[in-house]
């Protein structure tokens, strides 16, 4: 009786509040920041929190988390209240900015063609762009030859899948040195001008093109080479949402070709990458879903236990730069991985990131998991806003490159906790970049508006 209540139940909640953010957000045509967060937070978070309650897992019974089916009770209440008040911080922002009718004015900025100015599709434009991929790929070389080989490369070549787990370990998690600078360069740098070269690619100049598929295909190699799951499928879902937003509607069909093609690659990397060549079918699909669907919010479990047993960290959790306040960092996805399967690891090194509210949860308790919500919500809903008001002023290619990077930047909150923001260098560079993107094509744009007579001087359009 408690499974079935836990379905109805789930099932009527999410169809009342799906009803409660059109009435704040107006209907989902296009990826909006709160729309995509909203959307992996059901599938990472929401059904996973479901699953938990109403099947048995093999996974979780070995380590012994069926004893404790009021902390899965607890993990799918709580689940509840994230989203409830995460769309509350929605509705708190369009009251603040009640002068700007957010629903219509999304609904005609998908009205309105991207326009590349001709700083965007100039030599010089280009060359910056080639120079900076250039660096990310001598980064990516430099990394290679610190950690001795990518995982990727012993695909074929390891024993077995916990040799291949011990060598993922050793290119992430227990990396010796700073890794976030590593990342910086051959991550978030390469992935973001991928995005503003899909815009650029639409004057349908060779060399554009040609740039465009070379850093596709370095992000694509990228995402595979510490043989991670998650990666890849992001990097995909990064591609359909710069689609939909340049042709300015989601195509269903599209996202249900997605959804089948990313259920095959699962498959295909769960037998590559954990050692399952020989393992029957069932075993394999089984572990891929488990994956997808309870690997977000599996660590929530032990995330209230730890509370529990050893009460509230206050704020300990959170990053501590140059260490200005009065204590030591406590590495918490780290820790909470040794608390749950230390006896397990040996060697290795992991980590148990879950959805944002479990680390507000371990850190303040059920008050904290709400106001945080709030909080986060308010702020997701006030880019959404800002966004959309500066495009519909000017649709440039910086403007919506750095829109969609924001959507993809948020998005991993739905797995992961948030305080890291205030000091994530990726975000910051990015900002960066946009900003001098920005100041750039305005001055170019001011000095062909005083060579033409023109206020503004439009070359393409990327549809």
């Amino acid at each position: 009786m408690t499974a079935i209540f836990i379905v109805v139940f789930s099932v009527i909640y999410l169809l009342v509040l799906y009803n409660f953010y059109i009435a704040i957000c107006g209907r989902i045509r296009v990826f909006t920041i709160t729309s995509f967060f909203c959307l992996c937070y059901i599938s990472f978070a929401y059904i996973g929190s479901i699953l938990l309650n109403i099947m048995h897992f093999e996974a979780e019974d070995y380590l012994g988390m069926y004893a404790r089916p009021d902390i899965f009770f607890l993990v799918w209440v709580f689940t509840l209240l994230g989203l409830l008040f995460l769309l509350l911080g929605f509705a708190i922002a369009n009251i603040v900015f009640k002068n700007i009718c957010y629903p219509r004015k999304n609904r005609d900025l998908q009205l309105i063609k991207v326009s590349i100015s001709c700083f965007d599709n100039s030599d010089k434009n280009f060359f910056v762009i080639l120079f900076l991929f250039i660096l990310s790929f001598f980064v990516l070389l430099v990394y290679r030859n610190v950690i001795g080989g990518f995982p990727l490369e012993s695909v074929f070549s390891a024993d077995n899948g916990a040799a291949l787990a011990f060598l993922r370990s050793e290119a992430t998690n227990n990396f010796s040195g700073k890794f976030y600078r590593y990342v910086m360069f051959m991550e978030t740098l390469p992935l973001f001008l991928f995005i503003v070269v899909s815009f650029i690619k639409s004057c349908k100049k060779k060399k554009w093109q040609y740039l465009y598929i070379a850093l596709f295909l370095y992000n694509l190699f990228y995402s595979l080479s510490t043989i991670q799951k998650a990666p890849i499928l992001k990097f995909l879902l990064l591609c359909c949402i710069i689609f939909f937003y340049k042709n300015g509607f989601i195509k269903k069909k599209i996202i249900l070709k997605l959804v089948v093609f990313s259920c095959g690659l699962v498959l295909i990397m769960y037998m590559c990458f954990m050692g399952l060549e020989d393992a029957p079918i069932e075993v394999i699909i089984e572990g891929a879903l488990h994956r997808v669907f309870i690997g977000a919010i599996h660590p929530f479990y032990w995330y209230i236990k730890y509370a529990e047993e050893f009460g509230f960290l206050y704020g300990t959790s959170f990053p501590n730069p140059a260490g200005i306040f009065p204590f030591e960092p406590f590495r918490l996805t780290v820790e909470i991985m040794d608390y749950a399967k230390g006896d397990l690891l040996g060697d290795l090194v992991g980590s148990m990131p879950t959805v944002y509210i479990g680390e507000m949860y371990i850190n303040f308790g059920l008050y904290g998991l709400i106001l945080a919500s709030i909080m986060f919500g308010f702020a997701l809903q006030t880019l959404d806003i800002l966004f959309v008001r500066s495009l519909l002023v000017s649709k440039s290619v910086i403007f919506s490159s750095l829109y969609i990077y924001m959507i993809y930047y948020f998005s991993q909150f739905a797995e992961t906790g948030i305080s890291g923001i205030i000091v994530d260098t990726n975000f910051y560079m990015v900002l960066f970049i946009s900003f001098i993107y920005c100041l750039i094509n305005r001055c170019n744009l001011r000095g062909h508006g005083k060579k033409e007579g023109l206020s503004r001087y439009k070359c393409a359009s990327s549809r």
